[in-house]
């Protein structure tokens, strides 16, 4: 059985137990925390995520493969043995809901929104965190936005970095990566939305 014990998140917490942090609600402080109580609060999250990832899998990994264009076919065709061939874990049993089902797009897609909504979560806190007026996060000072910059305009590829800083304020630590986890959030959740009504 999978436990949230098992997410490397929580490898981490166990080596932040003693340091504390101030929480806010709504912005206004409230208890103290220990760091890891909070990081394990995102373990949780992702643990009920591949949870639901797995409940998620026996539901939409059926074969239409037999179905025709609805109404089966005239050929002797060994369904399980083609589903066992390419991994599905069962063979739909009605050829109308076989071929006619979209409800496998709709599910993933709807998990897919949850999961990226606690990734959108952590990332916030962290760019929260790491602000001046809080201090709880460090970025890292491996890259600088001014060097990134100027390596781009020779033709110089580097690996994006987790933060850059200001092109007039050059101290400045702005969460590129933490953003970035934001933004493609947005994009899921705007292909749930896009997607959705065409799937029947």
């Amino acid at each position: 059985m999978f436990s949230c014990l098992d997410i490397p998140i929580s490898k981490c917490a166990s080596l932040f137990i003693l340091p504390r942090v101030q929480t806010h609600t709504p912005g206004q402080r409230a208890q103290p925390i220990r760091w890891s109580h909070l990081l394990l609060s995102y373990a949780f999250s992702y643990t009920a995520d591949l949870q639901r990832l797995r409940q998620l899998v026996p539901r939409i990994s059926v074969s239409p493969l037999g179905c025709g264009a609805l109404a089966g076919n005239p050929f002797v065709v060994n369904r399980e043995f083609l589903a066992k061939e390419l991994q599905f874990q069962s063979v739909a049993e009605n050829s109308l809901w076989g071929v006619g089902d979209r409800d496998f797009i709709v599910e993933f897609l709807m998990w897919s929104s949850l999961a990226m909504t606690h990734v959108s979560r952590m990332a916030e806190d962290l760019v929260v965190y790491s602000t001046a007026e809080f201090g709880f996060v460090t970025l890292s000072d491996a890259y600088r936005s001014v060097r990134f910059s100027y390596l781009s305009l020779i033709g110089t590829h580097l690996t994006p970095s987790p933060s850059t800083g200001s092109s007039i304020m050059p101290q400045k630590k702005n969460p590129d990566s933490l953003e970035l986890l934001r933004g493609k959030c947005g994009r899921v959740f705007g292909n749930v939305g896009t997607s959705i009504p065409f799937a029947p």
